[in-house]
């Protein structure tokens, strides 16, 4: 058997596997202007993976955005956060994490208060609250001591200049209050 799987030239994946249904599209509009991949390792341990990717494209001009996976060693499968946080845990933790970002919003705006364009300031707290209206539980990847939530732009192309930084990173000492005993196992920490 090993010398028939050795010898097969034709590669075997499950057609399920994440990267086997996330391949570019030759006639995507978005990918044709796709003109840079980088990745950094963020964990590799026994039970964890998490892999980012930096990607840049050109449209009308150059935009870079990170894209995550984390992934569980044993199987390959996709980390989730059912897989780490309790169920009874996530409407606590997303509140924390749109108080977490208002806050941030707030200090922003201030910090801003000077450097807006006339009508501008109601239009960008609409956009924040709107943005923020929403924790984005989901959006996560793991760190080598952290979680972190990240958050996708706000804002479009016009208003990039009034972004700011909404990603927000839980130790795993902190984030130890919303894990169940599994979620523990996987992030190393003792139950």
């Amino acid at each position: 058997m090993q010398n028939e799987l050795l010898s097969n030239e034709e590669p075997i994946t499950d057609e399920k596997a994440l990267f086997n249904n996330s391949r570019e599209e030759l006639d995507s509009t978005w990918t044709v202007g796709l003109t840079h991949i980088d990745f950094s390792v963020l964990m590799n341990n026994s039970k964890l993976f998490s892999i980012s990717f930096e990607l840049e494209f050109i449209s009308a001009s150059v935009h870079t955005f990170p894209v995550y996976f984390n992934f569980h060693m044993t199987n390959g499968n996709e980390v989730k956060l059912q897989d780490l946080v309790s169920i009874n845990a996530r409407a606590n933790l997303a509140s924390f994490l749109i108080e977490q970002r208002k806050d941030r919003i707030v200090d922003w705006k201030k910090q801003l208060s000077g450097e807006y364009q006339p009508g501008d300031s109601l239009w960008v707290g609409e956009v924040f609250a709107e943005c923020n209206r929403s924790a984005d539980i989901e959006n996560f990847f793991i760190g080598k001591k952290e979680l972190v939530f990240y958050k996708v732009q706000c804002f479009p192309k016009i208003g990039q200049p009034y972004e700011t930084d909404l990603d927000v990173k839980i130790s795993f000492k902190e984030l130890d209050r919303y894990l169940h005993s599994e979620g523990r196992r996987l992030l190393g920490l003792k139950d």
